[in-house]
């Protein structure tokens, strides 16, 4: 992910937090992850754990320590909860605020990850369990 409006040790924090509170401390940044030009950073979410809460499996079944659509979510709104004017790319779209956020990710549930033949959709991949609940901050 770009992430602009805040930097690196911010958005550690942030993944921190999240992580301990939900998906016990299993949520983690990329070691890639860098500080970029401006106040902005260049970061990934990952788990440590392939079989933990907050990771999910491949679109053929596999586990890896790719971090969730939920983790990602949680991680997104508390970003845009503290810094209300950030700007977030992913891969899959772009959030302007809070307001891009709420409006952006719900439709990122229905994006084919896997193929024509055989697709899947991050939610299905998850290894949470039904324990992460739809936040009533998201429609």
């Amino acid at each position: 992910m770009k992430i602009k409006g805040l930097n690196l040790d911010e958005f550690q924090e942030i993944v921190g937090k999240v992580s301990d509170e939900v998906y016990d401390g299993n949520v983690i940044i990329a070691a890639d992850s860098h500080d970029a030009p401006g106040r902005s950073c260049v970061a990934r979410v990952k788990a440590s754990d392939s079989s933990g809460p907050g990771s999910r499996r491949s679109s053929n079944g596999m586990r890896q320590t790719t971090a969730c659509w939920h983790a990602y979510r949680d991680v997104l709104h508390e970003i845009f909860e503290r810094f209300p004017d950030a700007r977030v790319v992913t891969g899959m779209t772009i959030y302007e605020g809070m307001s891009g956020f709420l409006k952006n990710y719900p439709s990122t549930a229905d994006q084919n990850i896997g193929s024509e033949r055989n697709p899947a959709y991050m939610p299905d991949l998850c290894e949470c369990g039904s324990a992460i609940a739809w936040p009533s901050w998201l429609p």
